[in-house]
């Protein structure tokens, strides 16, 4: 039996219409997955732009911040050294004054201790050598108690 001529060619392009379409969706599939692997791609190159411009943001907006606790630091330190030059002063004052009357009273002494003690405290021992030849003269002086009467 002799197929027609219609027929086979009928079959002939149902069967390369089969072949195109497995290879057609193969390609497809590919291109698919292509696209999804760039997308993805493309995705996390947006979120590292998102994080990079944020990170920016966050630094202009903390730069000012910044700034504003140099500034404090800074005015801290300055008042920092002038209280040590103010202690260095009272008690240089105190001292003189107590090696003149020849004697301490007990607060005396606990004030002016406290004065060295917060002077040291802070880092004021730029003239350690004077300033600890005064305490050693305030530890040298006779206490005298006027509650006590002595």
């Amino acid at each position: 039996m002799d197929i027609p001529n219609w027929l086979s060619v009928t079959l002939s392009i149902l069967g390369s219409l089969g072949i195109l379409t497995c290879i057609g969706k193969l390609i497809f599939d590919t291109i698919v997955k292509r696209t999804k692997i760039k997308m993805s791609e493309i995705q996390k190159y947006k979120e590292h732009l998102k994080e990079e411009k944020l990170c920016k943001t966050i630094r202009q907006e903390i730069q000012p911040i910044r700034d504003d606790l140099s500034e404090v630091k800074y005015r801290l330190l300055l008042d920092q050294e002038a209280t040590i030059l103010e202690l260095r002063s009272m008690m240089k004052e105190q001292r003189d004054i107590f090696c003149a009357q020849g004697f301490i009273e007990t607060s005396d002494e606990s004030n002016w201790m406290e004065l060295y003690n917060s002077y040291a405290k802070m880092g004021g021992n730029h003239f350690k050598e004077y300033v600890d030849g005064w305490k050693n003269d305030i530890e040298q002086l006779p206490i005298h108690n006027k509650f006590k009467g002595e």
